[in-house]
């Protein structure tokens, strides 16, 4: 009877452990379940925020980024600023040489030649470098006069007048006179007028040279482009022949003068 109790009594401890050893793995199972929803939970909190985040800060600022910065000013600055300069540079090198060169060059010596004919000088009062009183009745002491404008600066009107000089004594007796007009001295007593004096006399032209007086600056001087300039006026202070600009040697100047004293005498003849 003790023993079939004793045996009744493991049975049921058997199953006692049975039951306790099912609610231990159902409580684990649960457990695990639970583990993994909140693993899984957190995978996919952790993963779509991540996701989002990098597509939203990497790829879309990027694109933004490279088109504003690097596209767009590129254009618009290179295509203004090379546009503009070029449209700049292209109206400056033709329009202003068109406006400033041509009619320099053109119009100015057809001027001169045209407002030389006639009475060139006209009426005039100044003063030899000498400082004596001279008007336009100097011509009347020869028959062709050949004035000579230079200034103390020309290097060239400088190296003519010792030949100059010698011309002016070798058609003396001939009805030739030979006259300086320096264009940059006004008064005696300047340094320009010393320093005239010194290339006259250092060149041996020592034939009158006239001063430039208010009457001859704006008389026929305003005509003068360049010096030296020379011109010949009979002894009326007609023009005779033509404007010569620039210097020239004694064999050249020999023969203009040549020509100019043989039309002069073959017009008196007639």
């Amino acid at each position: 009877m003790r023993y079939e109790n004793m045996k009744l009594l493991g049975c049921g401890l058997c199953l006692m452990l049975a039951a306790s050893g099912a609610l231990i793995s159902g409580a684990r199972g649960l457990a695990a379940e639970r583990t993994g929803e909140t693993v899984s939970t957190k995978i996919t909190d952790e993963a779509e925020p991540a996701e989002t985040d990098e597509s939203a800060e990497e790829t879309e600022p990027a694109e933004t980024d490279e088109s504003a910065d690097g596209a767009e000013p590129a254009e618009t600055d290179e295509s203004a600023d090379r546009a503009e300069s070029a449209e700049t540079d292209k109206s400056a090198e033709e329009a202003e040489p068109a406006e400033t060169n041509e009619p320099a060059e053109m119009n100015d010596p057809a001027d001169t030649s045209d407002t030389a004919v006639g009475d060139v000088f006209g009426a005039f009062e100044t003063k030899t470098l000498d400082g004596g009183d001279m008007n336009q009745s100097i011509f009347a002491d020869a028959g062709l006069n050949m004035v000579n404008i230079w200034a103390t600066y020309c290097g060239p009107c400088i190296r003519e007048m010792p030949e100059l000089g010698e011309l002016a004594k070798d058609y003396e007796d001939e009805g030739l006179q030979i006259i300086g007009l320096i264009s940059d001295v006004v008064d005696t007593e300047s340094d320009t007028a010393e320093a005239a004096r010194m290339i006259i006399k250092e060149t041996k032209a020592d034939y009158v040279h006239l001063l430039l007086s208010e009457d001859l600056y704006y008389g026929y001087l305003q005509e003068v482009q360049a010096v030296p300039t020379t011109v010949f006026v009979d002894d009326e202070g007609n023009q005779v022949g033509e404007i010569y600009v620039g210097a020239r040697d004694r064999e050249a100047w020999s023969q203009i003068i040549g020509e100019l004293l043989e039309e002069a005498e073959t017009e008196q003849e007639s």
